[in-house]
């Protein structure tokens, strides 16, 4: 059994890739009989408490700005008594781009440094202003790369994830990688479209997923389709600050009647609509992974991907079609179209990167012992 703490910048608890990648491998290291204690600040009502008998949720206060300028001194002095208490023999923190992670490596490497540290970047090179992509160079050459020299394991999504950071940031000595869980073991199966086309996009609105790509590809469809009998429907559950803009477009496209437009899914509810979908849309400008495309894939739904993200390592799986640009969709389009009547085989393939929560938490507590063991033997040759 091990004493694993965990670090976060945001609430497990809310929707996202990130906070389920955290919360769902954590619950799977407690079923295994580990002791977790996720540490995180109060971004929300969630106050914290017992996930399960093995995995707790402590809030500490919460930083004044917004990530990524979201350091807090407070936070950092009550996350150091918790670690204090607590006693873990990993520390295990999450996201590169904000401070307060940066802050928390800081921390543990002046005063807990017999405790090895495992870093997960969830690395964006995607940024919303023009600020921060003038910062962005910055953060990593000086901040980035500082607390890079201090951590023990790099754990990445995908090789994309692990490029870019080498890239932007540093060379990690060592490291693995590790693509997020889903909730059931992957299947496959032939489908098959005719004269109903249904499109689904579920994630958060905003920028980098690049939502309103999804309403033009909608309105592509329906444009190409007229004179050809097609009923196009799009289903777009989502929220975040992209929304609105979505729908203006949805309105001066005149397809706005054509998109069901749904707020975020109750677990069950999202799993049962994109497996009824003749196809899952993802067309973002960065993703670390991209937990949802697994998903699809996994019931047997096809997807539409980005080329130019990690989104392209879902490649070697069945039944997807890679978008090279996805500001110009007609070659994606007349894809799409080609394949009406035609039996489409979806699913893992052997060469897949989808794999089992399970699957995720073995190899985690794997990269867990091994970084403690390696901190042994140091320790040893210094005496």
């Amino acid at each position: 059994m091990m004493r694993i703490a965990i670090v976060h910048y945001w609430d497990v608890m809310d929707p996202g890739g990130i906070n389920s990648n955290i919360l769902k491998s954590s619950i799977k290291l407690g079923e295994m009989g580990n002791q977790v204690l996720i540490l995180q600040p109060r971004v929300s009502e969630n106050q914290g408490g017992k996930i399960s008998e093995s995995v707790e949720v402590i809030c500490l206060e919460s930083p004044r700005f917004s990530p990524p300028f979201n350091y807090s001194r407070r936070f950092i002095e009550e996350l150091k008594v918790q670690i204090e208490n607590f006693n873990p023999q990993i520390l295990h923190i999450h996201s590169h781009m904000n401070l307060l992670s940066h802050a928390v490596i800081g921390m543990a490497n002046r005063n807990f440094h017999s405790i090895p540290l495992v870093f997960s970047p969830h690395f964006d090179t995607s940024l919303s202003t023009k600020s921060l992509r003038l910062l962005f160079p910055l953060f990593n050459s000086t901040i980035g790369r500082k607390s890079s020299k201090k951590i023990d394991h790099v754990i990445f999504n995908s090789n994309y994830e692990k490029r870019a950071y080498e890239k932007n940031v540093d060379m990690a000595n060592h490291y693995s990688i590790i693509s997020p869980g889903i909730d059931w073991n992957p299947t496959s199966r032939n489908r098959i479209w005719n004269e109903n086309l249904n499109l689904i996009y579920c994630g958060h609105s905003i920028k980098r997923k690049r939502p309103e790509r999804f309403v033009k590809l909608i309105s592509s469809l329906s444009n190409s389709t007229q004179e050809m009998g097609i009923r196009i429907k799009g289903k777009f559950a989502s929220e975040g600050p992209e929304l609105e803009k979505c729908k203006r477009l949805a309105r001066q496209l005149g397809i706005f009647e054509d998109i069901e437009w749904l707020p975020f899914l109750r677990r069950e509810i999202m799993i049962e609509e994109i497996s009824n979908s003749d196809y899952f849309v993802l067309l973002s400008d960065s993703e670390a992974y991209g937990i949802s495309v697994a998903e699809a894939i996994s019931l047997g739904t096809p997807v539409i991907i980005s080329n130019n993200t990690a989104l392209s390592e879902f490649s070697t799986n069945d039944g997807v079609i890679l978008v090279d640009n996805p500001d110009h969709l007609g070659p994606t389009v007349q894809e799409i179209l080609s394949m009406r009547g035609t039996s489409i085989r979806v699913g893992a393939t052997e060469e897949t990167n989808i794999v089992s929560w399970q699957s995720m938490a073995d190899k985690l507590l794997k990269i867990f012992e091994e970084s403690v063991n390696l901190s042994k033997n140091h320790k040893n040759l210094g005496r």
